[in-house]
């Protein structure tokens, strides 16, 4: 509100609303219906501006991959491929974003055709996708990254580095995240894309990874807890957890 924007309408329960004439229901939406889940559903437009000034599409559809555009198999369903080819078609920029990489996450939206951008990395780089180019990154400042990556390496967890559309860690730690609960076919999924390097510190030293976002992994969640407390401290950093086995 603060920028100008409007929020034209807001329902917290979309399918109990007479919104939901005309709603195109997604595999994860419906799956949430039926567990008596509300969805959630707002319509915002932007402050008025000189028409002139604007360039590119009236409307955006940013939709997150994992745990919602995609089903539990990492797949998206050929259904949801053409209800946003069709929405493309009608004037609409889909967005796909992911916590994943770049590498990690272009293959389950290439074949929509007409998606431009890619938002990677728990948004900290937006990626042009026929170009593979960076359009714009946000990095986390070199100290705190490797001290980050000090920590977690001398006291036993897994850690990987998002640089740009790639992600980093290093060769021989892959049987950490293994020990831990993570699901093993997720840790596998992980791993499809990843690049393994002998060592990170010096590259890191150097200045050579500039990180964006960085994923870790403790086999023992008390340890995880204790380290997330301590780097939620740092400044410029903001720790998730995906799951309670992992922090970002």
């Amino acid at each position: 509100e603060s920028a100008g924007w409007v929020a034209e309408f807001i329902t917290r329960d979309l399918h109990r609303s007479k919104y939901v004439t005309g709603n195109v229901m997604t595999e994860y939406e419906e799956r949430f219906v039926k567990k008596g889940n509300p969805i959630f559903m707002m319509k915002i437009r932007p402050p008025k501006t000189d028409r002139r000034e604007v360039a590119g599409p009236d409307k955006l559809c940013a939709i997150d991959l994992d745990g919602t555009l995609m089903r539990s198999d990492s797949i998206v369903s050929e259904y949801s491929k053409e209800v946003l080819r069709r929405a493309i078609r009608s004037g609409i920029e889909f967005l796909p974003t992911s916590g994943r990489s770049f590498r990690a996450a272009i293959d389950a939206v290439s074949d929509i055709e007409g998606t431009r951008y890619l938002l990677g990395g728990n948004a900290s780089v937006i990626t042009e996708i026929a170009t593979e180019d960076i359009i714009r990154q946000w990095t986390i400042p070199r100290d705190i990254s490797y001290r980050i990556y000090r920590t977690v390496r001398d006291n036993g967890g897994y850690i990987e580095m998002y640089c740009e559309n790639d992600v980093y860690t290093e060769r021989g730690t892959e049987q950490i995240a293994y020990r831990s609960l993570l699901n093993p076919t997720f840790i596998n999924s992980l791993l499809n894309t990843v690049i393994r390097v002998p060592s990170m510190d010096l590259m890191l030293r150097r200045g050579i990874m500039e990180v964006n976002k960085i994923h870790i992994i403790f086999p023992k969640q008390k340890d995880l807890r204790k380290y997330a407390s301590i780097f939620a401290e740092y400044p410029e950093v903001n720790v998730v957890f995906p799951t309670q086995y992992n922090m970002e």
